[in-house]
């Protein structure tokens, strides 16, 4: 999952949420849209990446804990 996939993006949501003030809601929004075009399986396993995973998030009702306890590593 990336942000930036609906009119307001994951990250957008969370900084606003935490209160965030060294970063600004276009910066937040600049960083999404390169996440989204940039950031896919395929390219980020081209530029060498060994694994690449699709987290589950709040869209899909998981909290960080649980999305991290899905994963086996090793």
């Amino acid at each position: 999952m990336w942000p930036g996939r609906r009119s307001r993006p994951v990250a957008l949501q969370q900084y606003a949420e935490r209160g965030r003030t060294d970063l600004t809601a276009s910066e937040v929004r600049a960083y999404a849209a390169v996440m989204s075009r940039d950031a896919g399986a395929d390219r980020l396993r081209s530029e060498g990446a060994a694994a690449v995973h699709d987290v589950p998030g709040r869209r899909q009702s998981v909290t960080p804990a649980e999305a991290a306890a899905s994963f086996v590593c090793g």
